[in-house]
This record gives C-alpha cells, sequence and structure tokens, in this order.
C-alpha cells in the first residue's frame, strides 16, 4: 500500500539507486490509480521514497522502457 515499498522491495525498480523522477512519478500514478490516492497523498508518498535514497544518489534516467512493452527492438 505505500510507493517506498513496490520501489524498494516488491520490485528491482529502486535495487540499483534512484530510478528517476520520471520511473517514480509513473509508479506513482499507477498505484494512485488502483488505490484511489488523491493529489496529496501521492505527493506524500514520492516524497517518503525521495527520503530513502541518500543524498547526493545518482538517478538512473533510463529506468522507463524506450519502447512499447512487448515489442522487440530494431536490430
Amino acid at each position: 500500500l505505500r510507493l517506498a515499498d513496490v520501489v524498494l522491495r516488491r520490485t528491482d525498480l529502486g535495487t540499483a539507486g534512484h530510478p528517476g523522477e520520471d520511473a517514480l512519478r509513473a509508479c506513482a500514478d499507477r498505484m494512485g490509480a488502483e488505490l484511489g490516492w488523491h493529489a496529496r497523498q501521492k505527493d506524500d508518498e514520492l516524497d517518503r521514497v525521495r527520503r530513502a535514497f541518500p543524498r547526493g544518489t545518482r538517478m538512473r534516467e533510463a529506468s522507463l522502457p524506450r519502447q512499447p512493452i512487448g515489442t522487440s527492438p530494431a536490430v
């Protein structure tokens, strides 16, 4: 029920460090839609996750797929 639980424990999203703001927001949007979070609650969840990463941690900006899921990259 917490964004931090999903990002840090139940998926590999945050395993290698901060996954980037786009990835965190996408995850929060999906969870918020499923759990009925209002905007303030979503912001609170995002803040909790951001605080879980050490200050100055480099973000992995390439964390979101660059192609639609289920398609193969061009060879």
